[in-house]
């Protein structure tokens, strides 16, 4: 647990130096790029009776705005059910809805997306490893897979060693 307290506080830290370091101007609905070394979209959970309509404007929003990138924060689908046909059938709608991006997606699992074994395995069919890193322009990115955590329980071991193994290729990368 105090592992992953620590983590979630540098990871917040460290979005907090990347975010104060753009500005986005509320008047002009613009982010000014001069100023900015990267811009990226944060897109969140859509569970729990979202409106028709809302996440496809959301969508047509950050295509407008043009990020560098879009990381989702999970809770992706509704999930929660035996029913693969039903789970799908979801990751087919979701996949549609952000289909009209023209920017990388980077896909971070919440507790709807993965809740068990099975959900995890058609979580990796459809979007992939849950647990990863990437670099742009020079900036190191990981994201981690918290979606099974909860008090009392830690991240897996074999994702902290992933964790440290992945830090450890990139130290030169300034955050």
């Amino acid at each position: 647990m105090k592992k992953y307290v620590l983590f979630l506080m540098f990871s917040l830290v460290l979005l907090l130096i990347i975010a104060t370091g753009c500005a986005y101007h509320l008047a002009t609905g613009t982010y000014q790029k001069e100023e900015c070394p990267i811009h990226f979209a944060v897109i969140g959970d859509r569970t729990g009776g979202h409106t028709p309509g809302i996440y496809g404007k959301i969508t047509e929003e950050i295509e407008r705005l043009k990020p560098d990138f879009v990381i989702t924060i999970g809770d992706m689908i509704e999930g929660y059910t035996d029913d693969t046909t039903v789970v799908n059938s979801q990751w087919k709608e979701y996949k549609s809805l952000i289909a009209p991006f023209t920017m990388p997606v980077y896909f971070t699992p919440g507790n709807h997306d993965i809740w068990d074994e099975a959900s995890l395995k058609l979580y990796q069919n459809h979007i992939g490893n849950p647990y990863y890193s990437f670099d742009f322009k020079g900036l190191h990115f990981v994201i981690l897979d918290n979606s099974r955590w909860r008090p009392g329980i830690e991240l897996p071991e074999e994702q902290i060693n992933w964790l440290i193994s992945d830090l450890g290729k990139n130290k030169k990368a300034p955050y």
